[in-house]
């Protein structure tokens, strides 16, 4: 799903110059995913999540919906709240569930396979800015091309990608063109970081000189 409410203002943005950029960028945003604590992420409705009982397949499921109510279905135990929960209490919650009952000494891990709030902003001079559904996994490349790449006053050697950890803001630049050509390694996004491609003045200038040329042409066929 895209949200184009965006759109408007897109050729108003411009990389920032003083934020980090190259080894030091990328050191920024790598310490900043380390930060990101899944431990005290909160389910929520339409998440979903895997649940794994250790030497019990019979009682582990590799994807499990948080349906409206905030439950999830599990093999043996039926409906159990999941919604407001973190990983730690969930995993005690079903360890709870099954102990005595199914099993002497469950050994339960549970894990996010897909979260609801997972989203990434695309923005400034891409085709198609707005705010996408993120899948695990998701790159900077892979974000650019859901907005349906740049456009043709893009600067892709000044691409910014934001990123809020325990709310603090950070931000370093790319050169998402090496990373088009191999010279340089795509980036890892994480959930909520929003990208903005810069604006070329070059690329802007030679653009409007194009879209002239056609009208320069007929000046010159009938001067004579």
């Amino acid at each position: 799903m895209c949200v184009t409410a965006l759109q408007g203002c897109a050729g108003s943005y411009r990389a920032a110059p003083t934020v980090a950029r190259g080894a030091a960028g990328r050191e920024i945003m790598d310490n900043a995913a380390r930060q990101i604590d899944a431990q005290s992420y909160r389910i929520n409705v339409d998440d979903t999540l895997s649940v794994n009982v250790f030497l019990e397949p019979d009682l582990s499921v590799p994807a499990v919906k948080v349906d409206r109510s905030g439950d999830i279905a599990l093999p043996a135990i039926g409906s159990i709240k999941a919604e407001g929960r973190t990983i730690p209490e969930m995993t005690s919650a079903i360890s709870t569930a099954l102990k005595g009952r199914y099993l002497r000494d469950p050994r339960v891990s549970v894990g996010i396979v897909s979260s609801s709030r997972d989203k990434v902003v695309v923005t400034g001079q891409v085709t198609t800015p707005g705010v996408y559904d993120m899948r695990k996994g998701m790159t900077l490349l892979e974000a650019l091309a859901v907005a349906a790449g740049e456009t043709d006053v893009s600067r892709l050697e000044d691409v910014v990608v934001y990123r809020t950890v325990n709310g603090e803001r950070m931000a370093a630049a790319f050169n998402v063109a090496a990373m088009m050509s191999g010279t340089e390694p795509d980036l890892a996004l994480e959930s909520n970081d929003m990208v903005v491609v810069g604006y070329s003045g070059n690329r802007a200038f030679w653009k409007a000189f194009r879209e002239s040329a056609g009208i320069m042409a007929l000046f010159i066929r009938f001067a004579y």
